[in-house]
């Protein structure tokens, strides 16, 4: 009988406590809203308007042999405002530890100018491998970098230009590593 009522007493008082383990707010208060997720960037840090000309030139990385495509300039409006458009878009890198894929160095460049034998405005550089964090570059000022997540920003960028690169389609495709080799790694971003 004392265990039945110590148990009853025990559970009683585990309700008492959990009863109080709600959060209330005054009325018409609420719950603080989540801060809104930043997507787009200032307007010093997009790539400019006047951008009518993107080159797209290629990064072969580290790996051993192997043969980069030559540079494509592309001067359509709608192509180059798309192009813009997709790393306008992207996030800035998270602030934390992040465990990522091998990166070789092998990235798509993207120079955008006003026009075609004119300065650059902008220069990004899009990887194919790691955590594909995304370098932007505007008016000869490095930008925060843009995360690229898994999203393949490279692959995204010559879909949309129309180019065909054999192995930049993003990862480590079209690489041979040795055996025992480990592709991955961690990378560990403090934000800014």
């Amino acid at each position: 009988m004392n265990r039945v009522i110590g148990v009853t007493a025990a559970a009683g008082c585990a309700a008492l406590m959990l009863a109080g383990c709600g959060t209330t707010h005054a009325p018409g208060t609420g719950p603080a809203a989540p801060a809104p997720k930043k997507t787009a960037q200032p307007s010093t840090e997009r790539i400019p308007a006047t951008a009518k000309v993107v080159t797209l030139s290629a990064a072969s990385g580290m790996v051993a042999g192997a043969k980069h495509p030559g540079p494509v300039t592309i001067t359509n409006a709608a192509t180059v405002k798309s192009l813009a458009s997709v790393v306008n878009g992207l996030p800035p890198v998270p602030a934390g530890i992040r465990h990522c894929p091998a990166d070789l160095g092998q990235a798509v460049q993207m120079t955008f100018a006003a026009t075609r034998n004119g300065p650059a405005l902008a220069v990004v550089k899009a990887p194919t491998g790691g955590c594909e964090g995304v370098s932007v570059t505007v008016h000869g000022t490095p930008e925060p970098s843009r995360d690229g997540g898994s999203s393949g920003v490279a692959r995204k960028v010559l879909a949309i230009a129309g180019v065909n690169w054999p192995g930049y389609g993003g990862g480590t495709s079209g690489t041979h590593l040795p055996a025992g080799v480990n592709p991955g790694g961690t990378m560990q971003h403090t934000g800014g």
